[in-house]
């Protein structure tokens, strides 16, 4: 499931300099069982900032507030998890709110988490959660899908409109398995 949402305005009224905030929430379970449930939450703090400075990459600071791996829960007969992430991406450009192009910064994290099966607990309950973060920028073309249908009447069939340049950097990636146990880190 993704559920975007979008901002664009005008910085100034009657000028062509543009202003957008996009946020992207997107989640994804893995459930085995009809009345399988996951559980786990966890905090997480955004530093500093984000951008370019000086022609380099500059990205916030993440610290783990309260990790996720401490509450994962739920009852399953098999594994079962879910996963998460947001991506937000702020822009400047030149152009009217259907269609302007100018450079952005972009921030994603993800996270999922895994909670092994009720019936292994005798031997071990698997649990594990994983953490990345990435930001970057680029520059980017954003248009309206009415503005990009009458784009490609206009341009030669097979014509390709590239939308955005980027380059993301991961700068977090953090991952735990408990018990660390060969049957739930599958080592031998």
């Amino acid at each position: 499931m993704e559920v975007p949402v979008e901002l664009t305005v005008p910085v100034l009224p009657g000028e062509p300099l543009m202003y957008s905030n996009t946020w992207k929430f997107v989640v994804g379970t893995a459930l085995s069982g009809k009345n399988t449930t996951v559980t786990a939450g966890g905090t997480w703090r955004l530093d500093g900032p984000l951008g370019i400075v000086d022609g380099k990459l500059v990205t916030p600071r993440l610290t783990v507030v309260k990790p996720i791996m401490d509450s994962i829960g739920g009852v399953s007969v098999g594994v079962s998890g879910v996963a998460a992430a947001v991506e937000a991406k702020f822009q400047l450009g030149l152009g009217i709110p259907a269609a302007f192009a100018g450079p952005y910064a972009k921030f994603v994290m993800d996270t999922g988490v895994a909670n092994g099966s009720a019936l292994g607990s005798p031997l071990a309950r698997c649990r594990s959660a994983r953490l990345d973060a990435k930001a970057g920028a680029g520059f980017g073309l954003t248009v309206s899908s009415e503005v990009l249908k009458a784009l490609r009447k206009l341009l030669p069939a097979g014509a390709k409109i590239e939308t955005e340049s980027e380059s993301l950097k991961p700068y977090f990636s953090a991952s735990q398995t408990l018990p660390n146990v060969p049957l739930c880190v599958g080592s031998s």
